[in-house]
């Protein structure tokens, strides 16, 4: 099992879209990815997934 993590502490730095981009990769080449989003913004989440209203 491999960890993979982006940190950085400025914002703005491109950290959600690689994560997003390198588990969508990952994912096409048949890898079991789990991402887990820690950052208050939770851009992560609400990119991969839309929230019902």
């Amino acid at each position: 099992m491999y960890t993979i993590s982006f940190i950085n502490y400025k914002g703005g730095v491109g950290k959600t879209i690689l994560t997003a981009n390198l588990s969508a990769e990952l994912a096409f080449h048949d890898y079991q990815v789990l991402l887990i989003d820690l950052a208050p913004q939770t851009n992560l989440t609400f990119f991969l997934i839309s929230p019902s209203i």
